[in-house]
């Protein structure tokens, strides 16, 4: 037979209840928090493959290229559509290939083009529909040079004539001038240039920088900075025909966007197909280019990730401009697309499609579940039987539930505590002709603030703490205030608590000294406005509780153990 529990077992076990049951749901609450796929540094993968459900797919892209005439464009599309394990791949190779067999006219240049037409009566190389040739090779002939050179000369537009007379200059440095014997990569350069130019291929802030940048050469007869971006439509040229570098240039909003995507074919060459195709699909080059050189190697694979599941999730990295943060798994090409297998996960879609509210959500849950969790805290630490003003211990939960949050939030950011940024690449120039010689053109850049929000959150966060150390300092002077004890016992006390009253310094000079190693070991970004942050908000929390607190309620110790001597000495006298 089994006894009943006792009402002394019952009793016992009754205040761990309440504890249990909140510090349950405030794991809960946090638990969802985090399941939330919301970052401020980083871009979750699973919110990458959502965007781009249902949207337009790169073989839909390629297609369209093709529909339009334009198959140059169609054969990049089709080579990312490898690279990035399309299970249609194979048949948009296929199907390209078809294409241009049917229309051998067009596989020279890539598309029709009236200004080829009218400019060159003859193809300067002629090759089978399969070969792609650059479109440099195919105007480098001496016959093809003399029709452009005359078909440019009757145009109207002041730019291409700025450029037609850069020819007469005899001050490049990496260029062999025009009338000499080598100056045939140079005129041929001059002329693609021009005839871009004469077809509108260029943004219009990159036609506007290309046109004082030629007026000036004019002008001066320095050739050295439009030497540079010659050399950039070289390299470019000699890769693409007419209709892929026409499709390259149409949407640069500047000549260092063009520059940095030459430089790419450098650095990243196993993935420069999936990144022009990015420019092709999105007509964002800018945005591809900065993203790119930005990330690196982790940049590119984002981008190929993101061609993989379609132009919705491009256009949102592209967006976003935040290094992606997960496991970028492509399925291989047989099978069923990773879109179609990527679960459907409601609060992926709340995130994606509620921004302001799953901010608000996520926060709300840290915040929520880290109150419970110092509520719990207080029940274990016997911190409820004190009684303390309401408003304080208001104050005090509130302080602990963000210290929670914020502990949270840079633990749920690994590119804002761990390992901040990924490393980019530099743009340096690389001759493509002289093969030899290379110069260093630009270092790029960070245009962030001084004080970015991975900073401002560590700030945050080493302030929030100290704010607690000093709740948990008043709570001890508190408490010894309550003990029924004679005066002189609850200074001996105080005295006793001193190293506790000193421990903010002790939390900041640990975090100082913890933010520096990790800074050396490279786990996080190297940032001393942070590290020394700790430090400094030690400092005045030491200072305040022992200036504030400490000090005047030794006084008031010292006052009433005198008066209590006085009376006494009164007493016996």
């Amino acid at each position: 037979m089994i006894a009943e529990p006792s009402n002394a077992s019952r009793a016992s076990a009754a205040p761990w209840v309440f504890p249990t049951l909140v510090g349950l749901a405030g794991v809960a609450l946090v638990v969802f928090g985090w399941l939330i796929p919301l970052q401020f540094k980083s871009l979750p993968v699973s919110i990458l493959a959502e965007a781009g459900r249902g949207s337009t797919g790169l073989d839909d892209v390629a297609r369209d290229r093709l529909d339009a005439g334009r198959p140059g464009p169609a054969r990049i599309l089709a080579d990312a559509a490898v690279a990035v394990k399309l299970p249609e791949a194979e048949r948009l190779v296929e199907r390209v290939g078809r294409y241009l067999e049917t229309n051998p006219d067009l596989a020279v240049w890539g598309e029709a083009n009236p200004y080829l037409t009218n400019a060159l009566t003859t193809t300067g190389v002629v090759t089978a529909p399969s070969e792609q040739v650059g479109i440099v090779r195919q105007i480098l002939p001496t016959r093809a040079r003399s029709e452009l050179r005359s078909f440019l000369g009757r145009s109207r537009n002041a730019t291409v004539q700025s450029l037609l007379a850069t020819s007469e200059l005899e001050t490049w440095k990496q260029f062999l001038p025009v009338f000499s014997s080598g100056g045939a990569p140079l005129e041929a350069t001059i002329l693609l240039t021009a005839l871009l130019v004469q077809s509108d291929e260029f943004g219009s802030g990159a036609a506007r920088e290309l046109r004082a940048l030629a007026e000036k050469t004019v002008q001066t007869g320095q050739a050295a900075e439009l030497e540079l971006f010659f050399l950039d439509v070289l390299s470019l040229g000699r890769r693409y025909d007419w209709s892929q570098l026409a499709a390259i240039t149409r949407d640069a909003g500047s000549l260092e966007s063009i520059a940095k995507i030459r430089h790419l074919h450098q650095v990243a060459p196993e993935e420069i197909r999936t990144i022009v195709a990015a420019v092709l699909v999105s007509r964002r080059p800018d945005a591809v280019a900065d993203y790119v050189m930005r990330y690196g190697p982790l940049g590119s694979e984002a981008v190929a990730y993101a061609m993989h599941h379609g132009t919705g999730s491009l256009d949102l990295l592209l967006r976003q401009q935040l290094p992606p943060d997960g496991e970028m798994v492509l399925p291989p090409p047989t099978g069923e697309s990773a879109l179609s297998r990527v679960a459907i996960d409601p609060l992926v879609r709340f995130a994606l499609s509620n921004h302001t509210m799953a901010v608000a959500a996520k926060f709300g849950a840290y915040l929520v579940g880290g109150f419970l969790l110092f509520l719990v805290a207080e029940r274990l630490t016997a911190l409820h039987r004190l009684e303390l003003s309401a408003r304080f211990t208001v104050l005090a939960r509130a302080v602990g539930a963000t210290v929670a949050c914020l502990f949270l939030v840079v633990i749920n950011e690994p590119f804002l505590a761990f390992g901040s940024s990924a490393s980019g690449y530099e743009l340096r120039l690389v001759v493509p002709v002289l093969g030899s010689a290379s110069l260093d053109t630009m270092n790029e850049s960070s245009n962030a603030l001084p004080i970015d929000v991975a900073t401002m959150v560590s700030i945050s966060f080493f302030f929030m703490l100290q704010v607690l150390v000093y709740l948990i300092c008043l709570f001890k002077l508190k408490e010894i205030e309550r003990h029924d004890v004679p005066e002189d016992v609850k200074l001996r006390m105080a005295e006793n608590e001193d190293n506790l009253f000193d421990s903010g310094l002790y939390v900041g000079i640990a975090g100082t000294s913890a933010a520096l190693v990790l800074q050396v070991l490279g786990v996080i970004q190297a940032n001393l406005l942070a590290a020394y942050s700790s430090n400094l908000f030690g400092i005045m929390c030491v200072a305040l509780i022992k200036i504030r607190h400490v000090r005047p309620f030794k006084n008031r110790l010292l006052l009433r153990i005198a008066r209590a001597r006085e009376a006494a000495t009164a007493r016996v006298g």
